[in-house]
Parts: structure tokens; C-alpha cells; sequence
């Protein structure tokens, strides 16, 4: 569960070897659970592992749809699930929305999905079987659609820099978990891998920014790529630590080798750059905090706890740099980013990252915006899925002109006009289009 553990389970609990299963020849298929986290109607919906990884190494993937449904809400055993791991459905109509949402989710990279009936009697009612064999057919029109991924975004988290980090700490909820509800919310799709494929030879060469969640120890081979990647032109954005654990110890040397930029530790920011500080925390980092106003408004947003050390830029060396964002109560740079011609490298000193920040940061990098919204979107060559969780008019723009073949509507044309289409939806609706030619 790559994606999921707190860096005290991801450790203890033996979930930090991704990548001998995906070289594994004897391993062809797996099958994970539904994100814990973010199953609530008013979430996104997530994997627990790297799925896109998958799909680079030929492995099929199936998505384990198993939430209590409202048909199990006075199952003593569901009640105890609902405490901790699963979300309470009201009525029919909310254990649908919920099916439909997650099917998407795994429907866009082409993998599989199931229902699971933990302790019987969830699925018992024929209205809501019929609902969920409207799903099954739905899927399977697709069978022969290009399910290749239109993403212009690839996230990469590693597994090596685990075993470096405090176990006790919020570094790995904050900076992947979280921060994956918070890409589903960036208004363009995404596709996320295990650091080591960062130099697969069939990765996607397309992809137009490239996000580090937590590359604190990068192999030689990772550094490498991200060089070529840099003299390619692609944008790079790096959260809180990159590279900071070397070899021979902690090095801001390599911090700044890596990323392009000026990072030095937070208490030592007014000393000479290049050389690391004291492995004690300054007294004033609490839990790191970061102002911005780069998606129009003020937003808040870092670590739920304390974090140390933190960085931040060299004073001494700030020429080309854009400040994006400040420590609260530092007013040290926290978010910035330099360009270089189209792209940039770019860095946040903590996270999660807020879906609107990655949206300009995207934006910036060249990626295409479907949404402006902050609501759950998924496109891929072939389909592109919302799901509103409040109703309201939605506009959702394509690169080209397009109809949509609503295919929960009995397949409704929707014409693009201006390549825009504006959407009418309810309360958590889950839309999900077959995207066809516009001319």
C-alpha cells in the first residue's frame, strides 16, 4: 500500500518492496483495495499503489471495490469497519455513486475492477444489482476503445528515501497520501509510478510535468534521468527534502544538484549555500505551514505536525527565482520556482499541495486544464469522467472539438461548442463520456 502507509506501517508492515513484485515474471496480477482515505462522497477516490507502474510492466490490476454498502449499515461488523476504514451510504443512491466513482478511477489506465461481498447480504436487493450490471456493461463497450493515458502529469514516489525518514512522522501521510486526494483535484489527469521506473525504456517520453512526492535519497540512475529530463526541457516540481540524504550523509550540496535551485536548511538561510547545518531543529519549526496566492486566492496549506529540518532558498542566491509562497510566521520562501525557456523547476517545502496550486503549476508546465474546478476529473484517450459531489454547472474544456456519448444517459450526444461542453449535475453525480471525434 504504497500510496496509503504512514511511514511507521510502511516499514513495519513489509509494503516498502513494490519493485521486486513488478520484476517478478511469476506475479501477473494484483488486486489492492479501494484508497481507505478517500472513499467519502466528498473525496476523490485513490489507489493504494503506483498503478500506472502496473501497466508499464504488464501487470493487470484489479480494483477491489469493498465499502459497506446501505444495505449493511446494521451489520454489527460493518458498523465496526465504518469506525475506521470504510464510509456509511445512506441510500441506494449513494452506494451507486460510490460504484460508479470507483469503477472510473480504475476504468481510465484500462484495469479491472470487483465487487467484494465481505460478510454477505451487501448487495442483496435486485434494483441495485441491476445498477451495478449497468456498470459491468458499461465497461465493457470499452473493451476496444484506446485506453492509453492522456495524462500530460507522471508522479513518482519513492520507495528507498522510506527507509530514511522517522517513523513516527506525518512526512509520508502529508506528502503522498494526502497529496494524492489533492492531484485528483488538479483538473487533469495524472499517472503515477514507483520511482525506480522513472528510467523504464517504454515510460512515456510525453509528459510535460514531472512531481517528486518524497525523492529524499535518489538512486544515481534517478539522478541521471532527471538530469536528461531537465536538458529535455520538462518542467519539474520537487516536495520538501530532494535529495538532502547522500551517500556520505545529509548534503544541501545535493539538495541543489538535483533540483536546480538554492535550497538550504530553514535554520541556516542566512549562511553561505552549499554547506548542510546542525542536525538540530531550529526551535521555531513546528509544523510548516506554507501562504500562497498562486490560484488567485490565499490558500494554507503543509505539514499536520512538526517536521524537521525544513528548508527554504539561499538569501544570497535568489536571481531568476519566483517566490510563490512563504513560510507562515517565517516569511521565508517555501514555494518557488525558476524557469528555464518553457519549463521550470520547481519546489514546495511541504504538503499536501493544493489541487488549485497544481492546477497553475500545471497550467504553467504547458499541461492541458480540463476543469478549473476543484472536483475529481479523469480523462484518458477514449473517456473522460467528473464527479460533482455538490450539483451545479460544470464547464469542462478539451483540446479539440468533441461529442460526448454520456453513457450513464443512454448514450446522450453532447456537442462541444467553442470546445467546451457545459455539464448540468446533481449531487454526487459521477459523469462518465465516451469522447468522439467533433468533426
Amino acid at each position: 500500500y504504497l500510496m496509503e502507509l504512514p511511514n511507521r506501517r510502511m516499514i513495519t508492515e513489509s509494503h516498502n518492496a513494490f519493485t521486486r513484485v513488478l520484476c517478478d515474471e511469476n506475479v501477473n496480477i494484483l488486486f489492492a483495495p479501494a484508497s481507505y482515505s478517500w472513499r467519502r462522497l466528498d473525496s476523490t477516490s485513490a489507489f493504494l499503489l503506483p498503478v500506472d507502474s502496473l501497466r508499464l510492466h504488464k501487470k493487470l490490476y484489479f480494483h477491489e471495490i469493498d465499502n459497506t454498502t446501505h444495505l449493511a449499515n446494521d451489520n454489527p461488523y460493518a458498523r465496526a469497519l465504518q469506525q475506521y476504514a470504510h464510509k456509511r451510504m445512506a441510500n441506494e443512491q449513494q452506494t451507486v455513486a460510490y460504484s460508479r466513482r470507483e469503477s472510473a478511477l480504475a476504468m481510465m489506465p484500462g484495469q479491472g475492477y470487483w465487487w467484494f461481498d465481505m460478510f454477505a447480504g451487501w448487495y442483496d436487493d435486485d434494483h441495485l444489482m441491476d445498477e451495478l450490471a449497468r456498470i459491468r456493461d458499461v465497461t465493457r463497450r470499452f473493451w476496444q476503445d484506446d485506453m492509453r493515458s492522456a495524462s500530460e502529469v507522471a508522479v513518482f514516489v519513492d520507495q528507498e528515501s522510506n527507509y530514511h525518514v522517522a517513523i513516527e512522522t506525518c512526512v509520508n501521510e502529508c506528502l503522498v497520501k494526502n497529496q494524492a486526494e489533492a492531484l485528483g483535484r488538479m483538473g487533469a489527469p495524472w499517472d503515477c509510478y514507483v520511482a525506480d521506473d522513472l528510467s523504464h525504456p517504454d515510460l512515456p517520453d510525453d509528459y510535460k510535468l514531472y512531481i517528486f512526492l518524497n525523492l529524499f535519497k535518489p538512486s544515481e540512475k534517478i539522478q541521471n534521468q532527471i538530469r536528461h529530463l531537465r536538458e529535455q526541457g520538462k518542467s519539474l516540481l520537487f516536495l520538501y527534502a530532494p535529495g538532502y540524504i547522500a551517500d556520505n550523509g545529509f548534503s544541501q550540496m545535493a539538495m541543489q544538484a538535483l533540483t536546480g535551485l538554492p535550497l538550504v536548511r530553514l535554520d541556516t538561510a542566512d549562511s553561505a549555500s552549499g554547506q548542510a547545518g546542525s542536525d538540530k531543529a531550529a526551535p521555531e519549526q513546528s509544523a510548516a505551514q506554507i501562504k500562497t496566492q498562486l490560484s488567485g486566492q490565499e490558500l494554507v496549506y503543509g505539514f499536520t505536525a512538526a517536521v524537521a529540518p525544513l528548508f527554504t532558498i539561499a538569501a544570497d542566491d535568489t536571481a531568476g527565482i519566483d517566490v510563490l509562497g512563504q513560510y507562515a510566521g517565517h516569511a521565508q520562501p517555501a514555494l518557488v520556482l525558476r524557469r528555464r525557456g518553457d519549463a521550470y523547476d520547481a519546489w514546495s517545502g511541504a504538503g499536501p499541495v493544493p489541487g488549485a496550486v497544481l492546477r497553475e503549476l500545471a497550467r504553467q508546465a504547458g499541461v492541458f486544464i480540463y476543469s478549473e474546478t476543484d472536483d475529481p476529473t479523469w480523462a484518458n484517450q477514449s473517456l473522460f469522467g467528473l464527479y460533482a459531489h455538490l450539483g451545479g454547472q460544470r464547464t469542462i474544456c478539451f483540446p479539440k472539438d468533441v461529442v460526448l456519448e454520456d453513457v450513464y444517459q443512454d448514450g446522450t450526444l453532447i456537442p462541444s461548442v467553442g470546445k467546451t461542453v457545459v455539464l448540468e449535475c446533481q449531487d454526487d453525480e459521477m459523469r462518465l463520456f465516451r469522447v468522439l471525434s467533433g468533426q
